[in-house]
């Protein structure tokens, strides 16, 4: 129950940049912790074209200190065995 998983978590290309990620982001942050929450898990991949795996890293970690945790509470894991698609396991705690 400390644990949570999120599924997907994305913005569409025409409402980038405009602070909409990052409410949708404190939103969650928020309501997980209302639910004892403390650690918050998901994978992190890029859906299309339009961005680099190494790019949705960066963006991911500006989101978290734009949302008032250390870059520390992130943990970035890149898996064991290639896989079809590039993706890295994220985890933030929350406390």
């Amino acid at each position: 129950p400390h644990t949570w998983m999120l599924d997907i978590f994305r913005v569409h290309t025409n409402y980038r940049k405009s602070g909409l990620g990052l409410a949708l982001f404190k939103e969650c942050i928020s309501e997980i912790k209302n639910q004892q929450g403390t650690l918050l898990r998901w994978d992190a991949q890029p859906l299309d074209h339009t961005i680099e795996l190494d790019t949705l890293i960066e963006i991911y970690q500006k989101l978290i200190v734009k949302s008032g945790f250390s870059r520390n509470a992130l943990t970035i894991t890149v898996p064991d065995r290639p896989s079809y698609a590039k993706f890295v396991t994220m985890r933030l705690r929350l406390v």
